[in-house]
């Protein structure tokens, strides 16, 4: 997977992210939208802050909709696109999904993100989606915004 597979999604992406965002600045700017085969599928923010669960990343709940909405358990030929990394937790959700291609907007911390999963993980599952990281200075503001402004 190459930035060239991921562009023409990104407009619409991060126009629907600022919409999403201007209307919720309480809660993480995560935002994560799920395609397969090139048509939009579904779409999810975070709501770990509103709901206080934890769990409530926007992965999960996208992913949770897209197995709904196309009835099956496994999303093979979908592409996850996503202000950030996923969480360790999201990349278990992810990989038992069978998601073949992730992007990304913002990279986690070291250890933190689905980069950083171990081989022996990747072996256990014998599947890993291709990983594509999109850096864009809305996404790191937006985190920054978030974060600055809970500091206060």
């Amino acid at each position: 997977m190459d930035q060239n597979e991921i562009l023409p999604y990104l407009p619409e992406f991060l126009d629907r992210f600022r919409i999403l965002r201007g209307k919720n600045t309480e809660e993480i700017p995560s935002f994560t939208r799920i395609y397969r085969d090139s048509k939009f599928v579904c779409e999810a923010s975070n709501s770990v802050e509103v709901s206080e669960d934890a769990s409530k990343h926007s992965e999960i709940i996208a992913i949770a909709k897209a197995k709904e909405i196309l009835g099956d358990r496994y999303l093979s030929g979908c592409l996850l696109l996503t202000t950030l990394e996923p969480c360790l937790m999201c990349a278990g959700t992810i990989l038992l999904s069978r998601i073949p291609k992730v992007a990304y907007l913002l990279p986690a911390k070291q250890g933190e993100g689905i980069s950083s999963l171990s081989f022996e993980t990747i072996y256990s599952r014998n599947f890993f989606p291709e990983l594509l990281l999109m850096r864009t200075q809305e996404s790191l503001d937006s985190f920054r915004e978030f974060f600055r402004n809970k500091r206060n």
